[in-house]
């Protein structure tokens, strides 16, 4: 494994520290077969070659990628019955709760939970959860793109066959499609090292090296900034998650007006959550956050790795508030706008002096992490935008009166970081639909009725700024 910092994802799963990614996509229109399932997930497979590798050398300093001839679908997808609204948090907690089996020599580093509804719209939810070595918060709307055009190139309504039943008992389900499906001959996607030039200047390396990681470096911590309980481990840690969600007028309204204010969504929710955040710990006088940016702009274009593939490319920036700053409602617009300057200021810094090309400097991963327990976090809160997912346009063709399925919701969660910031906001919507925010915590680092306090301030903001 080339990546250091798939090999800083790989460590970060055998500590317990964080667990996986997930992508849940409700699926409209047109019922779904379990045939037509397999059938679409094999191409998907063959589509995108991370989705055919496992893990090995668990514990050592170079863990490897090894290539999987076959996967068997049996041990891949779940069946569940229909997935309630109120269930969603509980499930996603689960999930991001769990690991895969990395000492498994069968099995790759995902899986994938199919709910089906027996309305009367044809609907069925499909969670695909994959281990973040694998791929980043994009590469999951790539993965579900992929099976929903895989879905709409075949007649979805002739076959016959009944819905997608769920398990029974535990016990395996047979069908008429084979279980074995062949992997992908495709080369790995590239780690950044091998695309980007990466350059550091020594200032940064120092600065950025020494000072978050290394326990006998002189701190400068900011005694008023709030960023939840210390580092910390349990057993097992726990991801609790707390989702949001924003109806699709509401969200069009919100972005007509960031378009107004001359500004965009990822800058208005920095300002909001800090706001939320405030408003409910009444102690702290400074958060800071850290705000994920993808690099996949800056990829060459001769690569072909735009967000329909699988790969792991992105780093993060930050930024400090003050309570005074953020709790002046005369210059709430111009925060969001300065935010925006900020954000547009780190793109265009290129790959130059970025946190993920900052982890070649840590020798041992292992040891930096583990020297971190019991020390004062150094974010807040983190955001992470994987945007607006488009799914599978239809051609003019395909448009005269045939029915085709849609992907009418999706939610984009993580599991929480131990050694991260005390909240997570992932962030996703549909074009033309509603939008959804999942924020994550370890459980011990912020309490619930702090979270719903904040969540709900955020969802009432949201509202407010559509109206």
């Amino acid at each position: 494994m080339k990546g250091t910092y798939e090999r800083f994802r790989a460590v970060l799963h055998d500590l317990g520290y964080h667990y996986n990614v997930s992508t849940l996509a409700r699926y409209s229109g047109i019922v779904i077969t379990r045939h037509q399932l397999r059938q679409a997930l094999s191409v998907t497979i063959r589509e995108h070659p991370a989705l055919g590798v496992r893990l090995s050398g668990k514990g050592e300093l170079t863990p490897r990628f090894v290539r999987l001839e076959k996967i068997d679908l049996d041990k891949m997808i779940h069946f569940s019955k229909v997935l309630p609204e109120d269930e969603l948090d509980k499930f996603m907690s689960e999930q991001h709760s769990r690991g895969f089996d990395i000492s498994a020599t069968d099995l790759p580093l995902w899986r994938l939970v199919v709910f089906e509804s027996r309305g009367d719209t044809p609907v069925t939810d499909i969670a695909f959860i994959y281990h973040h070595v694998i791929g980043d918060g994009k590469s999951g709307l790539a993965v579900h793109s992929t099976i929903l055009r895989a879905l709409n190139s075949h007649s979805l309504h002739t076959s016959g066959e009944p819905p997608l039943p769920p398990t029974i008992g535990g016990q395996k389900q047979h069908s008429a499609s084979p279980a074995l499906v062949t992997t992908s001959k495709r080369s790995l996607y590239p780690s950044l090292e091998q695309i980007l030039s990466l350059s550091i200047s020594t200032f940064t390396r120092v600065s950025m090296t020494l000072g978050p990681w290394f326990r006998y470096w002189p701190r400068k911590e900011d005694p008023g900034r709030w960023t939840g309980a210390p580092h910390h481990v349990e057993n097992p840690n726990i991801t609790k998650v707390r989702s949001i969600r924003i109806p699709a007028l509401s969200v069009s309204r919100i972005v007509a007006r960031c378009r107004t204010e001359q500004t965009t969504i990822t800058p208005l929710f920095q300002i909001l959550i800090g706001k939320a955040i405030f408003q409910t710990i009444n102690a702290t006088e400074g958060l800071r956050c850290a705000v994920a940016i993808s690099l996949r702009r800056f990829i060459p274009l001769n690569f072909g790795y735009d967000d329909s593939v699988m790969g792991l490319w992105v780093s993060a920036f930050h930024l400090d508030y003050a309570r005074t700053q953020l709790l002046s409602p005369k210059k709430f617009w111009d925060q969001v706008r300065g935010g925006t300057q900020k954000v547009r200021a780190e793109i265009a810094k290129g790959d130059k002096n970025l946190d993920s090309a900052m982890l070649q400097f840590i020798p041992d991963f292992r040891t930096a992490l583990l020297d971190k327990i019991g020390q004062k976090r150094e974010n807040s809160f983190s955001i992470t935008n994987v945007g607006i997912f488009d799914g599978d346009p239809p051609s003019q063709s395909e448009t005269d009166g045939k029915e085709r399925l849609r992907i009418s919701d999706l939610t984009f969660s993580q599991s929480a970081h131990v050694n991260g910031s005390a909240l997570n906001f992932c962030i996703t919507s549909v074009k033309e639909g509603g939008m959804t925010v999942a924020i994550t915590w370890q459980e011990g680092t912020v309490s619930v009725e702090d979270v719903e306090r904040v969540a709900e301030a955020l969802r009432r903001d949201l509202l407010e700024v559509a109206e």
